[in-house]
């Protein structure tokens, strides 16, 4: 696959390089910094600077990722800089002390508002068949069944953690997941938290979009053919604000680190074929307001989707109806915890088998509960802004680009992905990647004719 370099753009096309100068003015969307080398070494150690780019959780989650892989070990100083309370929460801790326990790495520095950590994988390798609690934990539930693992095979390590609060979930799966499947054998990680919370993708995006785009575009799964190396996300309980305990089992059977997998790709959109909703409520929660977000939801839908038509399909004056269909789920008290509220995943598929996705979520408030009207704008805007991502031409939306970058790093070969406007989450992912993994290398072209749409190209480097 080859990879343009800078010099043959055209004329006015746009490239981005976390290498490059300080720029006089930013693109859109590509936040401009001086370009210096933030790491320092100290004999083996990598310095890591926790307040570059984005600097909050995910710089710390991406390079332990790294140190635990490589076996390398890292001091990461100025954590969470940018954020309005910098240094670790507890959240943070329970991240740390979950890929501490899962590669056999000391860690020192690990409390709360502690703005600088030292991260130190040992030789030995990753730690073996042993059950690592971050916090309490009562035992894991039993009435979960992967498909991942057969009746006959035996899990080699089984992990459970609780944050304790409505820590992300998801966030834990994403700074777990790269270094388990580059460790031989069967993992399960039972994990408590939240599932359904504010600046972190909701759970139902993990095993609706991440989960299946990773299964079949990069062949992370048991069917694939690629049999040594694929995962499972379960959910067994939704966890809210404030309190969190939702449940998720993630299972893993991962490989040694020279197997890995393949390069891949992601730069052909397709046609939209269908998009479904994914509506739930917390017990006590009106009809009516999964109606409203439903029915806003799908006005806005119809209206501002083109839907492929190489297959003829029922139609109404006011659009396609058998393309849009919802599922809803109203959860019993033993199955959603920790809150109240309501959410809703869009998810489009397209004939190239993309995924695109947008969320929103709806918590009432003291002096307004229960709101459909609110709740219904809310699913009106996920909706305005899923469209917005099929005009655009894009193969990913804006939490699956960053999510993507770890396993573009990690794969063996040539990666490419098409995508709208660099966030600041992907921009950090690419920054980390290239100065923890020697030979890793990315480069962001704008597509020609298509200003806001970009190629991130990537040149792997899997660790041996």
């Amino acid at each position: 696959m080859p990879k343009p370099r800078h010099s043959a753009k055209s004329k006015g096309q746009r490239s981005w390089s976390s290498n490059s100068a300080a720029q006089a003015a930013p693109l859109p969307g590509i936040a401009a910094y001086d370009g210096a080398d933030n790491e320092e070494n100290d004999g083996d150690r990598i310095d890591v600077d926790g307040g570059v780019l984005e600097g909050g959780g995910q710089i710390l989650r991406s390079s332990m990722a790294y140190a635990a892989i490589r076996r390398v070990p890292i001091r990461v100083r100025d954590i969470r800089k940018n954020r309005e309370k910098p240094g670790l929460r507890p959240q943070h801790m329970t991240g740390v002390s979950l890929v501490a326990g899962i590669s056999n790495s000391r860690v020192a520095g690990v409390r709360v508002d502690s703005r600088e950590l030292t991260f130190t994988p040992q030789t030995s390798g990753s730690s073996a068949g042993t059950t690592s609690t971050a916090a309490p934990f009562s035992q894991p539930s039993t009435n979960y069944t992967p498909e991942l693992f057969s009746a006959t095979e035996t899990v080699s390590r089984t992990y459970a953690c609780d944050t304790g609060t409505a820590g992300s979930v998801a966030l834990l799966i994403q700074a777990s997941l790269p270094v388990l499947l580059l460790q031989p054998g069967r993992t399960r990680l039972t994990l408590r938290g939240g599932t359904d919370v504010d600046h972190a993708p909701p759970i139902d995006y993990v095993t609706k979009v991440f989960q299946p785009v990773v299964h079949q575009k990069i062949g992370l799964n048991h069917a694939s053919g690629n049999e040594n190396v694929s995962f499972e996300v379960g959910l067994q309980r939704r966890g809210l604000y404030p309190r969190g305990g939702g449940e998720v089992v993630l299972d893993v059977r991962g490989v040694d680190q020279g197997r890995g997998w393949p390069g891949f790709e992601l730069v052909d959109p397709g046609e939209v074929v269908k998009v479904i909703g994914y509506l739930w409520s917390s017990p006590g929660t009106p009809d009516s307001v999964l109606d409203e977000m439903e029915t806003a939801a799908r006005r806005v839908l119809r209206k501002n989707i083109t839907f492929q038509q190489s297959e003829p399909a029922m139609t109404e004056e006011d659009g396609p109806t058998d393309r849009i269909t919802f599922e809803r789920t109203s959860h019993a008290r033993d199955s959603c915890v920790g809150g109240i509220g309501a959410g809703l995943l869009l998810v489009a598929h397209t004939t190239t088998h993309c995924l695109l996705a947008s969320s929103s979520h709806y918590s009432p408030s003291k002096r307004d509960p229960f709101s459909p009207a609110r709740a219904g704008l809310r699913a009106s805007n996920a909706a305005t802004s899923l469209a917005d991502q099929i005009r655009t031409g894009t193969c990913v939306d804006e939490y699956l680009q960053d999510q993507l970058i770890i396993l573009m790093a990690l794969a063996k070969g040539e990666s490419r992905m098409r995508c709208g406007e660099l966030t600041l989450h992907t921009q950090t992912g690419i920054y980390v990647a290239e100065r923890m993994l020697p030979g890793v290398t990315f480069t962001v072209t704008e597509v020609d004719g298509r200003r806001g749409v970009w190629d991130v190209w990537c040149s792997g480097s899997p660790p041996i």
